[in-house]
């Protein structure tokens, strides 16, 4: 079995949950019971500067993501995941770092956006991320259409991020996630994507009413295929 290198913290409670989602995932497909049947993972919980509300730091952020990849790589990781979205703006630095392959979260979540049927999706995720256009030029390929937050609806996205960094999961903040994906099914959206890792410790996919695309089970789903390949 592949092992598997992790840079994460980024946020580190998102870290976790895609942690016990590999987990998880290794229990129910492959009746994972002894410690031996789960594979290796090195994990780097990785402070880099604040990305939520915008980048002021890129040298020092690629440097760090970099290094990172680096020592993962001199551990002996066959690959490398980072569970978030938002530093895919460096993923082209990082996979260059390194000779092992690593997973791109906003690629995978294409895929899947594709094989699920999806046309027209929703994008909840940081102001950061959605200037990049990075969703739109992997949803592109497919032919799938992408609506985006406002002004406004992105700054609340990214306080309510704040919020939950800061250990706050308040009701009214997730009142707010609910109401923007609400605006998007009025604009024809069929599926939202919760393009920040750190969503899913506030909202779930059954909150949203429709098919929700959860990106630290699809990186989770992606990197045990990897590992077993």
């Amino acid at each position: 079995m592949k092992k598997i290198g992790i840079i994460g913290g980024m946020g580190p409670e998102s870290t976790v949950m895609f942690y016990n989602e590999i987990i998880r995932i290794f229990q129910k497909k492959y009746g994972a019971k002894y410690d031996s049947d789960y594979p290796e993972m090195w994990i780097c919980n990785l402070p880099i500067p604040d990305i939520v509300e915008g980048v002021t730091e890129n040298e020092t952020i690629k440097k760090m993501l970099s290094g990172t990849a680096k020592k993962l790589e001199v551990l002996g990781v066959n690959f490398i995941a980072v569970p978030c979205n938002t530093v895919n703006i460096f993923f082209d630095s990082v996979q260059g770092a390194v000779s092992i392959p690593v997973l791109n979260i906003i690629e995978e979540s294409a895929k899947k956006a594709n094989s699920s049927g999806c046309k027209k999706v929703g994008l909840l995720a940081t102001e950061t991320l959605i200037k990049s256009g990075l969703y739109e030029k992997y949803l592109e390929k497919y032919g799938i259409g992408i609506v985006i937050p406002n002004e406004t609806e992105r700054k609340e996205i990214s306080r309510t991020i704040m919020n939950i960094l800061n250990g706050k999961k308040e009701p009214y903040d997730r009142q707010k996630i609910l109401k923007i994906s609400k605006r998007f099914a009025e604009e024809g959206v069929e599926c939202i994507i919760l393009g920040c890792t750190d969503l899913p410790a506030l909202v779930k996919e059954e909150d949203f009413g429709m098919k929700t695309l959860d990106t630290i089970k699809i990186l989770a789903e992606a990197s045990v295929n990897m590992a077993v390949r």
